[in-house]
């Protein structure tokens, strides 16, 4: 696997981090972070914990890692003891209504150094709306070009796909 190679061949930016995960899904994302180093809580709703669980366990055999899993719904209070050096969130903005909520849990999850590393598709209708509103709170760090990426197995469009870090803006 492409993202295994990677893990073991490189000096990630996440290596010795505090990083959580929103909407973890399968855990895929979360357990290549823990491979490369990162200290990661992937969360999503109850129902996957499990899933997420068994899928880092499998994944990560004869590897020393810091990963776990923890149901989290936005909106939650943070309940982790701790703030985070990096965000990870992919594909979080289908609706409208969710953004507020979803700007006030990166509010209460990270602290003036936090980055948030965003992906989404550029047909997302609501990232507009996103954007206009996280402005508020954040200001957008850096476009992730591309063409950086190394995606040999995947079989879409990579440039339908937008990556960009955010910050929190300190007053």
């Amino acid at each position: 696997m492409q993202g295994e190679y990677e893990a073991e061949h490189s000096t990630p930016y996440c290596r010795g981090k505090s990083v959580i995960e929103l909407g973890s899904g399968i855990g895929l994302t979360g357990t290549v972070a823990s491979i490369i180093g990162a200290d990661i809580i992937m969360t999503d709703k109850p129902a996957l914990i499990d899933l997420i669980t068994h899928n880092l366990e499998k994944n990560t055999v004869g590897k020393l890692v810091h990963g776990s899993a923890a149901p989290f719904l936005w909106g939650s209070p943070n309940n982790f003891g701790r703030d985070f050096d990096i965000i990870l969130a992919a594909d979080l903005t289908y609706e409208i209504e969710d953004i507020p909520v979803l700007i006030n849990t990166f509010l209460s999850l990270s602290n003036n150094n936090t980055q948030i590393w965003l992906a989404y598709g550029k047909e997302r209708f609501a990232m507009g709306a996103f954007f206009d509103q996280v402005q508020k709170f954040f200001y957008k760090v850096e476009k992730v070009p591309t063409h950086q990426l190394i995606l040999d197995d995947v079989d879409f469009p990579i440039s339908t796909i937008e990556i960009v870090k955010l910050r929190k803006i300190v007053k």
